[in-house]
């Protein structure tokens, strides 16, 4: 449990301190054991401190975290998972949240009323912070998973207004991250030739296209600014 996670922080606070290639064979058992604990359960405590010793590793390792990725990517991008933590409800389902003393929160909005889940809605924003640590870790190694990562971040973007509006923090947290995504497409560019240029097009556009949307239908200038600057940051590499 607890202690377990604690172990994990001392021992990559250990590789840190020794560098990448002393850890290195150190690294792929404790690797293991981390992704056999999650990066998101019920313990909050266990799994920030799991997602932390992780972060950790990737810098350490760099680019030689990339050897991870084929197991650990699908767990990460499976617990971003916005319609589970963004639900319609009902006002007697309501009701009976709020006499339950439920942490849920009910938010009324034009599509009816929906119940958030702030405490998945928490791991969300760890997760994709974690994500964005090891794109920008691994460098060209991440080139290989950008399309999973991509679509993944796009059926979040892709939700509906009413609720992509009461889960506009996961929405800004992932306007960086997509703008990682190009950044490792255009890194290879001199290596891979127009294979890569084209993902790079193409991630801009996807990108572009759907915030453009978003902010025509926008009317909250916070909103407005946000996916205006979601779209420099994605143009800009």
């Amino acid at each position: 449990g607890r202690l377990r996670s604690k172990a994990f922080e001392c021992i990559s606070l250990l590789g840190f301190a020794v560098g990448g290639e002393r850890f290195a064979p150190a690294a792929r058992q404790t690797m293991v054991a981390m992704m056999r604990s999650g990066i998101a359960g019920d313990d909050k405590l266990q799994s920030a401190c799991t997602r932390e010793a992780m972060e950790r590793i990737a810098k350490t390792l760099g680019e030689g975290f990339g050897d991870f990725l084929p197991e650990l990517l699908p767990g990460i991008l499976g617990s971003l998972n916005l319609e589970s933590a963004v639900q319609q409800t009902h006002e007697a389902e309501a009701m009976a949240m709020a006499s339950n003393g439920a942490d849920d929160l009910v938010v009324p909005t034009e599509d009816g009323l929906l119940k958030v889940n702030t405490a998945q809605i928490e791991d969300m924003l760890s997760v994709i912070s974690l994500l964005r640590c090891i794109i920008r870790a691994t460098g060209p190694t991440f080139y290989e998973f950008i399309s999973p990562t991509a679509t993944t971040l796009a059926r979040i973007l892709g939700n509906a207004g009413a609720m992509m509006a009461v889960a506009s923090n996961v929405r800004d947290a992932i306007y960086p991250c997509w703008g990682d995504l190009v950044g490792v497409a255009a890194s290879v560019a001199t290596v891979r030739g127009q294979e890569a240029q084209t993902v790079v097009g193409d991630l801009v556009r996807q990108f572009v296209d759907k915030v453009a949307e978003d902010i025509s239908q926008a009317e909250d200038p916070e909103d407005i600014a946000s996916m205006t600057k979601g779209i420099a940051a994605v143009i800009q590499h």
